[in-house]
């Protein structure tokens, strides 16, 4: 059995939530795994820790393929504003700025001009030492809703802008490996394949399914099958083209067991007879040890190595009692399978928090938690999500919050606010301060 060619990590937008030690220990860590791929965001991190990037991965013999959000870069360098944006079907702009979910509007000419203008200017600014770039789009839900983009597929509404970027880089910087995404609401073949056949890789991005249950699993939530049969239409439009990311630590948030182990390997099965090329699986530092067991048994299979199944308790008690994700009742009575400890109390707060209201108590106990556990949780994200979620419920509010925390508190995402602080400044120190003022100002 070979090993795929492509095994590795994306690190998603989490770059900024590592201190320069937990980056480098991360990447060191894929030379003992034999993976061979990380993702960068250089939206989120790049310009802050490229340097150490470069130098570990050229240590550890790791390739990097450095991912942008299209609209959200490329809009930035070209000067575009909220006109040229994705809009609702009364014509407003879903965003004001060039942020993670920002799309253009297909309808609009001037927006796939200055698309792209930008990237123009982004490939033109790129350091020799890329060699592979991967332009992407963010969810699939906010894509342009105008009388003239509603009625055609989200996929289609993207298929110019794919285009345009890889014209863009055949005119500048023609040395470069190409790759864009197929992911959320994205998942049909777009009419006119032309832009993709001239790709190098397509990373197919299975986002909606449950990691407890394998995609082939006759007994899985119905998306998976659905799922299955859209990869291997791309797998064989693409022969030799399409890769994988699985979203298996979800940021950390739903349990130190949300992965199942057993159902990743009888994936990679899947994945051989379909014709995928590899995996890259979303993974950081901080709450990577809760998940180190299952790359390390996983990393064998990868690289083509006969692996037996193993037995996960959790995903195994989830599949019998028909639950799609672990954590979401505290019914489910984690000490069963969890030793007293950490990881114990961990899951039995998380438990809390997926299934009662997020008040002030709640918060403030879970910031306890997180914080006296910096290097085992990603306790930013939690922070930030935990926050939101009370604040949209109207379950929790705060009173007499700085104008920096006011802004942290109404973000859609944590790390267009990261990115947008100045260079100069710790994201996590800045991060650490909000945390501690949304804790005293908590009501």
């Amino acid at each position: 059995m070979t090993r795929f060619p492509i095994r590795g990590f994306n690190m998603c937008e989490s770059l900024l939530r590592h201190t320069p030690d937990e980056l480098r220990r991360f990447l060191r860590r894929m030379k003992s795994l034999n993976f061979n791929t990380v993702i960068i965001h250089y939206d989120y991190g790049w310009k802050h820790y490229h340097d150490i990037i470069c130098e570990e991965c050229r240590k550890s013999g790791v390739d990097i393929t450095l991912m942008t959000f299209g609209p959200r870069t490329f809009f930035s360098l070209s000067g575009c504003s909220r006109e040229h944006f994705a809009k609702d079907g009364n014509g407003k702009s879903f965003t004001s700025t060039a942020e993670c979910e920002t799309h253009p509007c297909f309808s609009d000419p001037r927006a796939l001009e200055l698309f792209c203008r930008g990237a123009e200017i982004w490939l033109q600014q790129l350091p020799p030492e890329i060699r592979r770039v991967h332009m992407r789009a963010g969810d699939g839900h906010l894509f342009c809703r105008c009388p003239e983009c509603r009625n055609k597929t989200v996929q289609d509404l993207w298929q110019p802008f794919v285009a345009g970027f890889v014209n863009a880089a055949k005119k500048h910087r023609p040395d470069l490996q190409l790759e864009t995404d197929v992911y959320y609401g994205r998942y049909e073949l777009p009419q006119n394949c032309s832009a993709h056949e001239q790709l190098d890789f397509i990373m197919f991005d299975p986002f909606l399914r449950s990691p407890l249950y394998p995609l082939n699993d006759m007994n899985a939530p119905e998306i998976h099958s659905v799922l299955l049969e859209h990869l291997k239409q791309w797998c064989k439009r693409f022969p030799g083209k399409v890769y994988i990311h699985e979203n298996t630590m979800k940021q950390g948030f739903f349990g130190v067991f949300q992965h199942g182990t057993d159902a990743v390997l009888e994936d990679l099965k899947t994945f051989r007879e379909t014709g995928v090329q590899g995996v890259c699986f979303e993974a950081y530092e901080p709450g990577y040890s809760a998940f180190e067991e299952m790359f390390e048994t996983i990393s064998p299979a990868m690289n083509g190595e006969v692996v037996p199944s193993v037995h996960d308790p959790v995903a195994d008690w989830c599949r019998r009692n028909k639950e799609i994700q672990w954590c979401r009742s505290i019914e489910q009575h984690p000490e069963r399978f969890l030793p007293p400890g950490d990881d114990l109390e961990y899951e039995k707060l998380i438990s809390r928090i997926h299934s009662c209201p997020i008040d002030s108590k709640l918060y403030r106990e879970y910031l306890d938690f997180a914080m006296a556990r910096q290097d085992k949780l990603d306790w930013l994200y939690g922070c930030f999500t935990i926050a939101r979620r009370g604040r949209l419920a109207g379950t929790l509010k705060w009173e007499g919050l700085s104008p920096l925390a006011q802004d942290f508190s109404t973000r859609t995402k944590l790390w267009d606010f990261l990115e947008d602080l100045p260079h100069h400044q710790s994201a996590l120190e800045v991060g650490r301060q909000i945390a501690e003022e949304l804790y005293r100002c908590a009501r």
